[in-house]
């Protein structure tokens, strides 16, 4: 698990709270790559990298299902 963010360390710089990428991981939006042994949520950095599409989706009143296809579609630049 080298390398990996915890919840709160990924939440912290967006200036989401911990439900956020809870929340998202839920839904299918932006997930972990790995959990601990613990259970706890491990993001990688290409998991991190999801974050800030999806959030910029939020002003438009889209839910995370339908933000989903955008962040995730072929023409979304990171």
């Amino acid at each position: 698990m080298e390398g990996s963010l915890t919840v709160g360390r990924v939440a912290e710089p967006a200036r989401v709270s911990v439900r956020t990428p809870h929340h998202h991981d839920e839904v299918g939006l932006v997930w972990p790559s790995a959990r601990t042994a613990a259970g706890y949520r491990a993001h990688a950095a290409p998991d991190v990298e999801r974050l800030p599409g999806a959030l910029a989706h939020r002003p438009l009143g889209l839910g995370p299902r339908e933000i989903a296809d955008p962040v995730d579609g072929p023409a979304t630049d990171a």
